[in-house]
C-alpha cells in the first residue's frame, strides 16, 4: 500500500511538472525570432505532441493507481470485517460459558452443589449449551 501511495504522489509529481512546462512549449512554439527554420518547426511541433502524450499519459497513470488504491482498501476493509464478525461469533458463544460460570461461582446454593462430581456436571453442561447455540447459529447461517 505504501508503494502505491508512493507512485500516487511521483504521479501528482510529474503532473505538476508536466503543467508547470507547457507554457514553456507554448511559448517556444509561438516564438519566431530565434527559431525559424522548418526543421525546427517539426521538431518543437513533436516534443508538442510527445509533451501532450505524457500528460495523457499521467493521467491515466493516476486514474489507474487510485482505482487499484481503492480496491486494495476495499480488500483490507473486507479482511477487516471478516475478522471482527468471526471475533463476534466467538464472543456470543464464550459469554455463555461465562455467564454460567459466574452464575455457579456465587456464594449462594445453587444446584447439584450437595454432589461431589458437581463441577464436572457444571462443566459438561456449559459444553453442551455451548454446542446448541453453535447449533443454532449454524442452523440460522448465523455462523
Amino acid at each position: 500500500m505504501y508503494q502505491i501511495m508512493s507512485l500516487i504522489k511521483s504521479s501528482e509529481a510529474l503532473s505538476i511538472a508536466l503543467q508547470s512546462n507547457k507554457p514553456v512549449i507554448q511559448n517556444i512554439l509561438k516564438d519566431t525570432q530565434y527559431f525559424n527554420s522548418n526543421n525546427y518547426n517539426d521538431l518543437a511541433n513533436l516534443i508538442n505532441s510527445e509533451f501532450e502524450q505524457s500528460e495523457e499519459n499521467t493521467d491515466y497513470l493516476k486514474s489507474v493507481l487510485n482505482s487499484y488504491s481503492n480496491l486494495v482498501s476495499s480488500i483490507i476493509s473486507n479482511n477487516s470485517n471478516t475478522i471482527m464478525s468471526t471475533l463476534t461469533k466467538v464472543t456470543v458463544v464464550l459469554s455463555i460459558i461465562s455467564t454460567i460460570a459466574g452464575i455457579f461461582g456465587m456464594n449462594y446454593i445453587v444446584p447439584f452443589s450437595h454432589l461431589s462430581d458437581s463441577f464436572y456436571y457444571m462443566v459438561i453442561f456449559m459444553l453442551l449449551v455451548s454446542y446448541a447455540t453453535l447449533k443454532y447459529l449454524k442452523h440460522k447461517h448465523i455462523l
